[in-house]
């Protein structure tokens, strides 16, 4: 299906949990809903759009995968399967995060993505182009070793990214969304529920194009647990921030009710199977973008390379005049440039040769 207005496919979200619906497809391959009735994706305004994240580090104990239910920036993961802390590569998101925005950016249906350049096609190059047809998500899988504060540590953060947009758990609409700085605030128009997260400062401003998280990690609005073990040093208990009191019983995912002042209080996946010896599960959690990403621009320059894309998305974003601007610069710089000094310099030997002919001795 297009729309009628712009000739682009529309690209459709599923009802349930508001990630992008395959076209070819009868359920949901996240949520296994069914997709005979589905939610039409809108244009935000400014060119925002949504990406759906589900993440995973890999244990260098165990071999496990665990879950990363946010923008974990404290350096340190522990392992669900085996209870290994260990140090998190927090420089790894980077390569997440632009992934994330490259998929909201150029994933289909429509084969030039979300943001078309008026003169440079690159559907025929776009990786992610099939979202939306018969695909939901593009991951990334990142490995190797990084020497970090003269320690090395193990890369391992995969990333498997899809377009959509998140929805109210109760009424399954689409919720609004208002960016304040660091500042994320979301909105169901049903309900009229409002939840408040804020961007880690360390991921805020690093990243072209980056306006917000929702995440549980992130919830501005929860109070964080306090942290203690009890008087022999043994026991792990969870403190209430507001009354001091103890957290006894875990309700729904990491979020726990005090039982004598009511605050809600939320509780770390790290600390989740420690005190009360559930394991987290994946959850799927969003990054809000705004305009095109630094991997649309290296297809339209024509860079295959994906390790430029620490480079290109630190770039400010440019008009359609200022990308062939700097192709016409290069061709001079790399091509006419050297030519003409090199006919400039046969130029003079030739002069010489026919002065010295002549009888003139040419002395520099």
């Amino acid at each position: 299906m297009t729309d009628a207005v712009t000739n682009r496919a529309v690209r459709r979200l599923c009802p349930s949990c508001g990630i992008v619906a395959p076209r070819d497809a009868d359920r949901c391959s996240v949520c296994d809903g069914p997709l005979h009735q589905r939610l039409d994706d809108p244009d935000r305004p400014g060119g925002q759009h949504w990406v759906a994240l589900r993440c995973h580090f890999q244990c260098r104990s165990c071999g496990h995968l665990s879950p990363l239910n946010g923008l974990d920036m404290d350096g340190s993961v522990q392992c669900h399967h085996c209870g290994l802390d260990q140090v998190f590569d927090v420089d790894s998101w980077g390569d997440g995060i632009a992934h994330a925005h490259a998929v909201g950016d150029l994933a289909g249906p429509a084969p030039e993505g979300r943001f078309p350049h008026p003169k440079i096609a690159v559907a025929d190059a776009n990786p992610f182009r099939r979202i939306g047809i018969d695909r939901t998500s593009a991951e990334l899988s990142q490995g190797g070793m990084i020497i970090s504060g003269g320690m090395t540590v193990t890369r391992s953060l995969q990333v498997d990214a899809s377009p959509g947009r998140p929805l109210c758990r109760h009424y399954h609409v689409p919720l609004e969304a208002d960016v304040a700085g660091r500042k994320l605030t979301t909105r169901c128009p049903s309900c009229r529920k409002e939840a408040h997260y804020e961007l880690p400062r360390r991921a805020a401003g690093n990243h072209e194009g980056l306006l917000g998280v929702l995440s549980e990690d992130q919830r501005g609005d929860h109070l964080q647990v306090v942290f203690k073990q009890d008087a022999s040093g043994g026991a792990i208990l969870l403190g209430c921030p507001s009354c001091g009191a103890n957290l006894t019983d875990a309700q729904e995912g990491r979020i726990v009710t005090c039982q004598f002042c009511q605050a809600v209080v939320r509780i770390p996946d790290k600390l989740l199977m420690r005190a009360f010896q559930r394991e987290p599960v994946t959850e799927t959690w969003w990054l809000l973008f705004e305009g095109p990403s630094g991997r649309r621009r290296q297809l339209e320059l024509g860079v295959e390379d994906e390790d430029a894309d620490d480079d290109m998305r630190r770039r400010p974003i440019e008009s359609p005049e200022q990308v062939q601007g700097p192709l016409v610069f290069r061709l001079a710089l790399g091509v006419l440039f050297p030519l003409a000094f090199l006919i400039l310099v046969g130029l003079l030997v030739f002069g010489q040769q026919i002065l010295e002919a002549m009888g003139y001795r040419i002395v520099f």
